[in-house]
């Protein structure tokens, strides 16, 4: 659904902008305007069959990740409970890969394309405050123009990652770090 209503915007824009530069530029303002939309309607479907085929790999696990079920038992995780689409956004430039969520700790498994490749697992006992951290536009290349899910550790680390639906991600681990018997 959040796909559908970026693609429904990005359409809207793309096709408005066009619009009116053809408009200011060939002096009919009405043809220019509706072939505009038109053009962003169609340019949506393309955004969208894009989108939709890389999410098809995500959720086959095609391409992105090798091995991903053995990188997650090397890092204890047996049972996920959770799990989507991220970035990494902690040191500046973004590193895409997997977000999950399992009964006693979030792992971050970066894409096997990533430059530093290596994962990054925090304990739930370990972790003292999730939030969403704001839109900052001076971090444009590391999910600048998108909220982010913060997660602060006990000895004062800071984590931040680019999910899809921040909100329900900061409930379930709230929900998993209340529940843990181990905090």
């Amino acid at each position: 659904m959040i796909i559908l209503k970026t693609l429904i915007c990005v359409s809207l824009i793309f096709g408005l902008s066009l619009g009116l530069v053809l408009a200011i530029y060939s002096g009919q303002i009405i043809e220019a305007f509706s072939l505009c939309l038109l053009g962003g309607f169609f340019f949506g479907l393309i955004m969208s069959a894009y989108l939709s085929f890389g999410l098809f790999l995500f959720h086959k696990r095609w391409l992105f990740y090798s091995k991903l079920e053995d990188q997650l038992l090397r890092l204890n995780i047996n049972h996920v409970l959770f799990e989507s689409i991220a970035g990494d956004s902690t040191r500046g430039r973004i590193k895409y890969g997997a977000l999950f969520l399992a009964s006693d700790n979030v792992a971050f498994v970066p894409a096997r394309f990533a430059f530093d490749p290596s994962p990054i697992k925090l304990a739930l006992h370990d972790i003292s405050n999730v939030s969403k951290s704001g839109i900052n536009i001076l971090k444009i290349f590391s999910g600048g123009l998108k909220s982010r899910l913060r997660i602060v550790t006990k000895g004062g680390a800071e984590y931040e990652f680019t999910v899809l639906e921040t909100d329900k991600w900061i409930q379930e681990i709230d929900s998993r770090i209340k529940h843990n018997p181990a905090n």
